[in-house]
């Protein structure tokens, strides 16, 4: 493993720089998540997108370059790799965002 640098670089700049795969973490640390992912069903339909499920076209509602396209989340498909496991993920999911 390579040393730590001793400069801080910023996600913005690692984004700037080449590193597009670290695009997801800007729109994460915005308000634009938080603001449309309010709802349990929302949270659920989120899950599932985040794990690989898609809409009945095919489209992906997550790329790492870019994020969440969150005018997909109402057309989000299950994931198949969260069978059975989203109702408990969003039990707990749910009672964080109650507690913060």
């Amino acid at each position: 493993m390579p040393p730590f640098g001793k400069k801080y670089v910023s996600t913005q700049d690692l984004v700037d720089g080449g590193r597009k795969q670290f695009g997801y973490q800007l729109q994460l640390a915005g308000e634009e998540v938080e603001a449309n992912i309010d709802t349990p069903e929302k949270i659920r339909q989120f899950l599932n997108g985040m794990y690989g499920g898609k809409t009945a076209s095919g489209q992906q509602f997550f790329r790492p370059e870019t994020g969440l396209n969150l005018p997909l989340l109402k057309d989000m498909g299950n994931s198949p790799l969260l069978d059975g496991t989203v109702s408990m993920l969003l039990f707990r999911f749910s009672r964080l965002a109650h507690t913060t």
